[in-house]
């Protein structure tokens, strides 16, 4: 009896156990580890604005979506409630086609523009609410950004990369379907801006540079400085190099505006001009609008103080030209006249007789021309030739500086002497060294005539009678 009453004890132990092992399994089985819910729509504010909005820590949700409305907006952080770690995320949700941006400040101070599509993040560090340099800062369409893009200690802002383009380094923004790459770079509205120092390019303008500054269409820059407020098509390679309105300007601080260039150190070209070296036509080296147009300048310090009257000269050589400077007379506001231009000057430091010299030719100091012609296609000028004077009076005139040298010499192809004049006026033909006046080497022919006249005005000449077939004096009567 014993026996059996131990064995059913047992049992009941045994089904005991399994019982409360089941129940156990059931309930472990049915029990999970509390979940942590991710940011959900309750910590999500989508708004349109119709005014500016101020956010506080503990008020307002973390994520802001804001449309701004038709209008831009100004998004104030506040920091009175903000502790260290705190932060908001806030995008633009405005259409990419649309102008619209948030400006986000803290205290007056601007953080950062936030364009349309832009999304941003900013976190509190204890004293001062800053924005995260991650992502592309503005825009996701389609752009490459890699660098600093957050506003810097005097407040200048940089955005990163919006509507299709690239923005590589510190402090770098590039703008629709621009690449701007190097420190502190701007590249706007097709544009390329490579540079180390505040290069900005708008519109369809090239820099590869250390602080060059391109605004309008089409400019093309590479070199060091700044580039001051160049227009439409320019080319300027050089420091503190301007090239505008179709001008290209190539070296230090040289200029080329108006279809003009200028190349050398403070070399200007100026409305269709060309100048090519040091300080050419710089007036002293003073970049704004002087040299004249259409002047072509070539040589160290050539034309180089021409100003505003001074035009359409050719000017080559170092040092050339440099007396002239031309002269603008007005008359209540109107230009009357002008003078110092349409001159040619080639040579090593030669000049004009004076600065307002107009019309005047000057090839090495030896020959001088005046009233060269200044209109265009072929035309005879009406001017005079000297050779050893500036000042001719008849269409060829020839001064012989020395008098041991005939003043003409002319031979032909074979080298052999056909004429010879003499300082002191002795003609000779064929002969090297004539004693007369008039000296021939050869026959002297006249000509027969009939019917020939002798009176007063003959006297002296010599006639052949083609009749009589005498050779005949006059004179003076008969």
């Amino acid at each position: 009896m014993k026996k059996f009453t131990r064995s059913k004890n047992f049992i009941f132990l045994f089904s005991f156990l399994v019982l409360a092992s089941l129940s156990l399994f059931s309930f472990l089985y049915a029990w999970e580890a509390p979940k942590v819910n991710p940011p959900h729509q309750d910590d999500l504010n989508l708004e349109t604005l119709n005014s500016d909005k101020t956010l506080i820590v503990g008020k307002d949700k973390t994520y802001q979506l804001f449309s701004p409305g038709g209008d831009n907006r100004i998004i104030t952080l506040d920091r009175s409630k903000a502790f260290p770690g705190a932060r908001f995320v806030i995008k633009n949700t405005a259409s990419s086609t649309s102008s619209t941006y948030l400006e986000v400040q803290e205290n007056g101070t601007t953080l950062e523009i936030i364009y349309p599509q832009g999304i941003k993040e900013f976190v509190f560090d204890g004293n001062h609410w800053v924005s995260l340099d991650f992502g592309t800062q503005l825009s996701g369409e389609e752009n490459i950004f890699l660098g600093n893009a957050k506003r810097d200690w005097m407040g200048t802002e940089r955005q990163g990369a919006y509507d299709h383009s690239i923005a590589m380094g510190y402090m770098v923004e590039a703008s629709y379907y621009s690449i701007a790459a190097g420190y502190y770079p701007e590249a706007h509205q097709a544009s390329i801006s490579i540079d180390d120092s505040g290069s900005l390019a708008y519109t369809n303008n090239y820099s590869v540079d250390f602080g060059w500054e391109g605004k309008n269409v089409f400019n093309f820059a590479v070199g060091a400085g700044m580039v001051y407020y160049p227009q439409s098509y320019g080319v300027a390679l050089g420091k503190g190099t301007e090239g505008w309105s179709y001008g290209v300007g190539i070296g230090s601080y040289s200029y080329g505006e108006n279809q003009g260039v200028g190349v050398g150190y403070y070399s200007i070209g100026h409305n269709s001009g060309v100048t090519l070296g040091y300080k050419t036509g710089s007036r002293g080296g003073v970049l704004p609008n002087y040299a004249g147009p259409r002047n072509i300048l070539i040589g160290a310090f050539a034309g180089e103080n021409l100003e505003d009257g001074g035009r359409k000269n050719i000017i080559i050589g170092y040092k050339t030209g440099l007396s002239l400077k031309g002269e603008v007379e007005t008359q209540y506001g109107v230009i009357i006249s002008e003078k110092g231009n349409n001159n040619i000057l080639i040579g090593f430091e030669v000049d004009t007789p004076s600065t307002s010299t107009s019309n005047f030719l000057n090839l090495g100091n030896l020959i001088f021309a005046t009233g060269i012609n200044a209109t265009s296609g072929i035309k005879i000028s009406p001017g005079q030739v000297g050779i050893g004077t500036y000042d001719p009076s008849s269409a060829l005139e020839i001064v012989n500086p020395k008098s041991s040298q005939p003043i003409l010499t002319l031979k032909d192809d074979q080298e052999n002497l056909v004429l010879k004049v003499l300082n002191e006026g002795k003609v000779g033909v064929k002969v090297s060294d004539p004693k007369a006046e008039f000296e021939v080497d050869g026959m002297i022919r006249v000509l027969p005539r009939s019917g020939a006249v002798c009176n007063s005005q003959y006297e002296g000449a010599i006639y052949y009678d083609a009749n009589l077939k005498h050779l005949y004096g006059c004179n003076g009567t008969s």
